[in-house]
């Protein structure tokens, strides 16, 4: 694996929502969340001018290394003691675990500052604007919705 290079935090903050987007749930390297992800960062560090040999390309930021990743972020939020990760890693899951209106605010504009929606049409990990997330996020309070009011007259309070 490809690893010697740090991870940003544009890197981290996509990684995160990642995370919490399947639920919290580490994916395998073969689902589509992750090999859209590693196709993501791959297109960030060219956009970024990161210098990475050619023959090396195919395995840097890979849907292996997302995993990886993605186990990391399990452990800082399991509180493990083998964690050997960054510490901007730390300090970005502990302040977006709890603020992750915010999250979804700073992925919304990395997805529009690197034109990355062409890559996440077919599985809508990303949505296009914050304010229309309609699946709410596993860690997030749920809330209730009163029943619709049915038009039948069985239901009315007349009968």
């Amino acid at each position: 694996m490809f690893n010697n290079k740090k991870w940003s935090e544009e890197e981290l903050i996509l990684l995160l929502h990642l995370y919490y987007r399947c639920a919290r749930k580490i994916p395998n390297q073969e689902m589509a969340g992750t090999k859209s992800l590693s196709k993501m960062l791959k297109i960030i560090n060219i956009k970024n001018n990161v210098s990475v040999d050619k023959k090396l390309f195919s395995q840097f930021r890979s849907p292996g290394a997302v995993v990886y990743k993605l186990r990391d972020t399990e452990k800082i939020e399991n509180r493990s003691e083998n964690l050997k990760t960054s510490k901007d890693h730390i300090r970005l899951f502990n302040y977006f675990s709890k603020n992750l209106p915010d999250l979804r605010k700073k992925v919304f504009q990395i997805m529009k500052k690197y034109k990355l929606y062409e890559i996440d049409k077919e599985i809508m990990l990303y949505k296009s604007k914050p304010v229309k997330y309609e699946i709410p996020y596993p860690c997030e309070s749920k809330v209730k919705r009163l029943p619709k009011k049915s038009k039948s007259s069985r239901y009315s309070k007349n009968n």
